[in-house]
């Protein structure tokens, strides 16, 4: 409400990229234009984050330095990424350690995997937890701030013999989430060849913070399937078919790129005459 209709999307993008680039929420090093930018706020740096300060979302210690609120509370998922990274690298180095000694330093596959699944036959997989960047999971990457934890991909049960001879042993397991390939440089060059070529500003590489934005918007809609690299070119053409997206110095990569700015351009918001939309029909076209 300080900041007018929309803002909450610039705190959901200083979220996302607070996640990535400073996942124990502690914003060290950062002005409040350095903040301002990675929320993708365009307006006055210190409006924006007096109103963070005013709502409590953002806080400030006495050396002068920001952080995210209660940030340890509900991510702890993020917060503790790394050292569950370093517990599993160590405990399969430690564990796979052991077993060459065992088997006489037989490098196998076979010794490896074993090894690797008596470490982690218990309720949770500390491997299979860590997600890369271009893969899609059940659990969200940044759960909302207001459950009171992150919500968990469901276990399935694998079943394994038991080196011991004891027949099958039985574990739960996180399932390994599903690989998803998004062609970010594809997207990045229809926007120069599309847009680029009529004025807009011209993309020079693609962040962290606008992958995790394409990747968010990649998904099959009932307009259109973003999933598709065809869906993205028809998409970039139906924006130059706006004169008033064309024509003003707002619409940018950036700014589409905001999930209500996307939607509103998806559903003709800014399409159309005397005050009637004309919604974009990707798959018809």
């Amino acid at each position: 409400m300080l900041l007018g209709a929309g803002a909450t999307d610039y705190l959901i993008d200083l979220w996302i990229a607070s996640a990535m680039n400073h996942p124990d929420g502690i914003l060290s090093g950062m002005d409040e234009v350095d903040i301002a930018l990675e929320a993708g706020w365009e307006g006055n740096p210190n409006e924006f984050i007096e109103a963070l300060l005013t709502c409590r979302f953002l806080e400030k210690d006495e050396k002068g330095v920001y952080f995210l609120h209660d940030w340890e509370e509900h991510q702890p998922w993020v917060v503790n990424a790394k050292a569950r990274s370093e517990k599993a690298r160590k405990a399969v180095n430690a564990r796979w350690g052991k077993k060459k000694e065992k088997d006489g330093n037989k490098d196998s596959e076979e010794n490896l995997l074993q090894a690797i699944g008596e470490e982690f036959s218990g309720d949770t997989n500390p491997i299979l937890n860590e997600y890369s960047e271009d893969t899609q999971t059940n659990t969200p990457f940044l759960s909302s701030p207001f459950l009171s934890s992150p919500l968990e991909p469901s276990y399935v049960e694998s079943s394994a013999s038991d080196p011991k001879g004891g027949g099958q042993t039985v574990a739960k397991v996180k399932p390994s989430p599903p690989r998803m390939k998004i062609p970010y440089s594809q997207i990045m060059e229809l926007w120069n060849s599309i847009l680029g070529s009529l004025g807009k500003p011209v993309l020079k590489e693609l962040s962290a913070t606008r992958k995790a934005k394409i990747k968010a918007l990649w998904k099959d809609r009932e307009m259109g399937d973003f999933r598709e690299i065809a869906t993205w070119e028809k998409f970039f053409k139906f924006c130059t078919k706006s004169e008033l997206i064309m024509e003003n110095c707002w619409f940018s990569f950036d700014w589409l790129l905001k999930p209500g700015n996307f939607l509103k351009v998806v559903e003709g918001n800014y399409h159309g005459g005397g005050g009637r939309k004309k919604a974009w029909q990707g798959r018809s076209q």
